[in-house]
């Protein structure tokens, strides 16, 4: 299959932020050079979407034709510039991605999607802002566009695309406002940890499953818990939950280990 390119989406106004997202510094680099060296072994060539032009760009850009119209109008822009090659999208604001992440996109690839996104953690739609688009999802995005959405994934409900799971919990979060760039530096330094989870009874049937594996960065089992709780709609809270690592009953505070077996407990009838 065709090489995507690769597009960094740098061309919002961080106002949230109050200062520019693309430049901060959370890996020893600005967040373009940092996502530009993450993409160049999946892309055959990589832009940077921008407002406007560099006066001494560090690399190929791609000017936004409709610049503060949000990344639908990026990824627009991207089709009309060369609407023959699929797109690999990222946002300058998400600072944990990992290649596991784009390996997983390019490797859906053969499914025969128009647009290859991920569901997201929090709400079960689709995460296009680290997403693959093919050629023939561009038409659908520029119709969009000049239709008058900015939502892209407004487009990617209307393709009807299946959505694949996220490999790493957390790893789509996205980094607005100063408080968030803060605890970056402070997330980075977690323990990686692989976790095999285990839900039981009402868990079970809220999660539509009885076990997964998950991969990413934990502070606490309890954190663990509300990430999924967010996920899945849990419908009890911690205190009418009981946690199990590695067989033996833990503590909310306690960080997973590296190869865990998480099992969450909630009461069961009868006892």
């Amino acid at each position: 299959m065709t090489p995507p390119y690769g597009l960094i989406l740098a061309g919002g106004r961080s106002r949230r932020m109050g200062r520019d997202k693309a430049a901060l510094v959370y890996h020893g680099l600005p967040q373009t050079e940092w996502l530009r060296a993450l993409l160049e072994p999946f892309c055959q060539e990589i832009f940077l979407s921008v407002r406007e032009a560099s006066e001494s760009p560090q690399g190929k850009e791609l000017v936004d034709r409709q610049p503060g119209e949000g990344p639908l109008g990026a990824i627009a822009s991207a089709f009309e510039a060369y609407p023959e090659v699929p797109w690999l999208v990222v946002a300058c604001d998400l600072p944990y991605v990992q290649p596991t992440l784009l390996q997983a996109l390019l490797g859906a690839r053969e499914g025969g999607r128009p647009v290859v996104s991920f569901e997201s953690d929090f709400d079960g739609k689709s995460e296009p802002l680290c997403a693959l688009y093919e050629p023939e999802a561009g038409e659908t995005v520029r119709r969009a566009f000049s239709a008058g959405q900015r939502c892209p994934r407004s487009v990617i409900e209307e393709l009807g695309v299946e959505l694949l799971p996220l490999p790493i919990a957390g790893a789509l979060d996205n980094v607005n406002t100063p408080d968030e760039a803060a605890a970056v530096e402070d997330k980075l330094r977690m323990p990686w940890a692989r976790l095999q989870v285990s839900y039981f009874a009402q868990l079970a049937e809220e999660a539509g499953k009885t076990q997964e594996t998950l991969e990413g960065a934990f502070g606490s089992l309890g954190e663990l818990y509300e990430r999924l709780r967010e996920r899945y709609g849990f419908s009890l809270d911690r205190s009418r939950v009981r946690v199990a690592q590695n067989e033996e009953f833990a503590h909310w505070g306690d960080a997973p280990l590296a190869q865990a077996e998480i099992a969450f407990l909630p009461p069961f009838a009868g006892g």
